[in-house]
């Protein structure tokens, strides 16, 4: 190869290392100094590919980390709405027990009230009677006063029976 009349090692380009080999032998200073630029471009072009690899290389580990922080995020994020969700329906479960204890409390009391009624109904009815047939039977005042201790007596019963349930 022949650069400005000078002969030159076969093989050493522009692009090419250049060292003492493939200098040419007997080159001009006008061939040095283009040398010399082709040299100052190689060494400008090195450091500036080596800065862009090492940005690119910074901004992957950057995006790398951001893309990290994001799932944990998300991942974060699914885990606090699943514990929400448990934490949700545990309390529907526990207001609904306490609901139903409630409820049947109440319907328990009703029923023991009911019964206590009937109880006292049942009382009633039988003092009724015994008035009625005491009444045909017994004319004096003593058979008087067993009836109305029957009675306080059967009352007594029937507030003992309501307190009991």
């Amino acid at each position: 190869m022949i650069l400005l009349g000078c002969k030159m090692n076969g093989g050493a380009g522009a692009l090419n290392q250049l060292n003492q080999k493939n200098i040419p032998s007997g080159a001009n200073s006008h061939q040095h100094h283009v040398i010399a630029i082709v040299r100052n471009f190689r060494r400008f072009y090195r450091q500036r590919i080596a800065r862009v690899r090492t940005s690119n290389n910074n901004q992957i580990n950057e995006l790398n980390e951001q893309l990290s922080e994001e799932r944990l995020n998300i991942i974060q994020t699914t885990l606090d709405f699943m514990i929400q969700q448990i934490e949700y329906s545990q309390t529907i479960e526990t207001m609904s027990r306490q609901y139903q204890l409630q409820h049947s409390e109440t319907i328990q009391a009703a029923n023991r009230q009911y019964q206590v009624e009937q109880v006292i109904d049942r009382i009633i009815q039988h003092v009724e009677n015994n008035e009625k047939t005491s009444n045909i039977l017994f004319q004096n005042k003593n058979e008087l006063f067993i009836k109305i201790v029957v009675a306080i007596v059967v009352i007594i019963i029937a507030i003992a029976t309501y307190y009991l349930f």
